[in-house]
């Protein structure tokens, strides 16, 4: 701003070193007519406060530039120090006179803000954090504390889901990290880029039983000083991983592969991920180790102008320890990460050893030809997608287009208008110098055009990335619901199984109450029923029947390995008899022995229900003939073996009463006459 003058400026328009417009006195409103006709990357101050006389009056004249010009000034070092533009010019190796003209002035500002000098002010906006989480602790517990769990985490997807669609609906800016879990969500926070009036009637907050919603307001202070694009000498380009989440880390590596610096901390946003980035160096990759990249990170790379770099295929665990552990043992550096910093360092590790082979290719090049250029600043092009020719002549045009061209621009200038004022110009003359004013026209014209399809291509590039995530999310959709339908396929064989076992049940249920009239009315005999003689079908009975004493037992099939132990507890239980099939009544002895009758079941076992056994009442009488049988058979061994007693007990009375008459015979005969 010229000096006594209120609101007029020197501007001069600058690119690649070269000076391609200058104007003088120029009001403020014809600046703001500038700046967007010609839409600069940078613009350039000595003094900031020369826009406005407060930082309420420059948040004001800066929201009427557009959203992604860098405003810097280039007397301001990062550090907070401030120098003459005098010394900052010497440093570029430009003499500076006893006196600096506005438009000089002007002119050496947009030359060191290209260079990289200076601090960039922004004003950072009032924030709104809304976080998503459970409204109270899950402690341990059983099968029911798993459900509990899951219906916590789909409730947090939900409310997640929700407020995302609100926001987008609204247009307003935001970030969104969140901790997965199976099933759902355990935790998500939204950082939204605008004061929490902004949020009323989108989002409000909710402290139910289940979850919590709070919104909270993020304030800071109004205006502050960054780093600017690119620092002073010596300038260091980055290759920056970012790995978002609740807690989320950066790591940055220069381009020739040496470890800048790496943080974690919770809830960063991308503002706060920006200064970092510019108070280390000037980035021109960032880099994702999962693909497809986050929307935080995508949105990173397109608020710093820069590529983005994805995997193939999203990283391992393993190949991410593997790399950075090699890098790290290699490199001979001595530092501690976590896991999320892991990560980062690992995503930018990648892109760089993608990139390598290039960048290496271009320093044997640069050294081949022998060309004394910037390395960094070409291996930077190329980074940025330019092949190795055009990055070495992005960076000789610089040295051509050196603090000279001013001087010649502004000395045709001046002989153009003493030939209008002296009237000497010839008409070829007069031509030649409307001609050239045609073509510098149409050559800023031209820029500007040149601009404006960048900047389409930049923004097809986002709707192509946005449209293969939206596609990658479909065949993500299509895969799923192949799955459910596999899932729902299984659901109707399982339906229709119930069902059929439903039947199974009703009928049986139909029979048992069919039954249990017969049985009220004494038609039948409900008995108990055993598919194999075992302890523990013995048990599962019992359960059913509280006692099996006094009851007809059925048994499908007698004989198993452990048969005896439990033909033994089912005597001990004291049944009324028992039922045996045609082809297991060898086994009836055992059961016999003990007075428990035993009766072949055909004719007498009239249907069998589960664990029921519908008996003939005739069975009754059939069993007590039997016991009648049994036990007077019983008897007759008893009194039979009696009597052979007794006999033999007589027999061996007489044999040995002849044995003693034989004796004495003897005896007798040889006594003397």
């Amino acid at each position: 701003m010229e000096p006594g003058t209120p609101r007029r400026y020197s501007v001069a328009v600058v690119e690649g070193g070269a000076l391609v417009a200058k104007y003088e006195s120029v009001p403020l409103r014809r600046l703001l007519r500038l700046i967007w006709e010609y839409r600069p990357r940078i613009l350039a101050l000595d003094n900031v406060y020369e826009l406005a006389r407060n930082e309420r009056e420059l948040a004001h004249i800066v929201s009427m530039m557009p959203d992604d010009l860098e405003i810097v000034q280039v007397t301001r070092s990062p550090d907070g120090s401030f120098h003459e533009l005098r010394s900052l010019a010497a440093e570029l190796g430009i003499e500076v006179g006893s006196k600096l003209t506005p438009g000089r002035t002007a002119y050496l500002a947009a030359l060191l803000a290209e260079r990289g000098y200076g601090s960039r002010i922004r004003f950072v906006e009032n924030k709104t954090r809304i976080i998503i989480r459970r409204g109270r602790s899950v402690g341990t517990g059983g099968m029911s504390q798993f459900r509990y769990q899951r219906r916590l985490r789909a409730a947090i997807l939900r409310a997640t889901r929700r407020i995302k669609e609100r926001l987008d609906r609204s247009g307003l800016d935001y970030d969104l990290v969140f901790r997965k879990s199976g099933g759902g969500l355990d935790s998500a926070v939204f950082i939204v880029y605008a004061p929490r009036d902004k949020l009323y009637g989108i989002v409000k907050p909710h402290h139910g039983r289940d979850i919590v919603i709070d919104v909270r307001p993020v304030y800071s202070s109004h205006i502050v000083f960054e780093a600017a694009g690119r620092q002073a000498s010596p300038r260091r380009f980055l290759i920056v991983g970012i790995d978002p989440g609740i807690s989320t880390a950066v790591a940055a590596i220069d381009i020739n592969g040496t470890l800048v610096f790496t943080e974690s901390r919770r809830s960063l946003d991308r503002q706060e991920i920006v200064s970092m980035i510019y108070r280390h160096g000037h980035p021109v990759l960032i880099a994702t180790d999962v693909k497809p990249a986050p929307d935080m990170v995508k949105k990173l790379a397109s608020m710093l102008r820069v590529p983005l770099y994805e995997p193939p295929n999203s990283m391992s665990v393993e190949e991410k320890q593997e790399i950075v552990e090699e890098y790290l043992s290699r490199s001979e550096v001595r530092v501690t990460l976590d896991s999320h910093q892991r990560d980062a360092l690992a995503a930018a590790l990648k892109a760089y050893q993608v990139l390598e082979p290039k960048l290496r290719q271009a320093e044997s090049h640069v050294a081949r030809l022998g060309l004394d250029i910037d390395r960094d600043a070409v291996k930077a092009w190329i980074i940025k997608g330019a092949s190795i020719a055009e990055a070495i002549e992005n960076e000789l045009e610089k040295l051509v287009n050196g603090s000279a061209w001013e001087e010649v621009v502004v000395k045709r200038r001046r002989v153009q208008r003493q030939e209008r004022e002296e009237g000497n110009g010839s008409p070829v003359n007069e031509r030649l110098l409307k001609t050239i004013e045609e073509l510098e026209a149409e050559n800023r014209t031209l820029r500007r055009r040149l601009r404006e399809l960048q900047e389409t291509i930049k923004r097809l590039e986002a709707d192509y990335w946005l449209l293969k995530n939206e596609f990658e999310k479909t065949v993500e959709v299509e895969r799923r619901v192949a799955e459910l339908r596999r899932e729902l396929e299984q659901a109707r064989r399982l339906i229709d199984e119930l069902r059929r076992e439903n039947m199974e049940v009703l009928k049986t249920a139909e029979r048992v109450k069919k039954l249990s009239i017969m049985a009220g009315r004494g038609q039948v005999v409900i008995g108990a029923r055993l598919r194999r003689l075992s302890r523990e079908e013995l048990r599962s009975v019992k359960n059913t029947f509280t006692t099996l004493h006094g009851i007809p037992v059925c048994i499908d099939e007698a004989y198993n390995a452990a048969w005896s132990d439990a033909a033994e507890a089912l005597v001990r239980e004291g049944v009324a008899f028992i039922l045996l099939p045609g082809d297991s009544m060898k086994y009836a002895g055992v059961f016999e022995e003990k007075d428990i009758p035993v009766l072949r079941e055909d004719g007498l076992v009239i249907d069998k229900v589960g664990e029921l056994c519908i008996v003939d009442p005739a069975a009754y009488i059939d069993a007590a003939r039997r016991l009648e049988e049994l036990r007077a058979r019983r008897s007759r061994e008893r009194r039979v073996s009696k009597e052979d007693i007794l006999k033999l007990f007589r027999e061996y009375r007489l044999k040995r009463m002849r044995e003693l008459l034989k004796d004495a015979d003897l005896a007798a005969d040889e006594l003397p006459c």
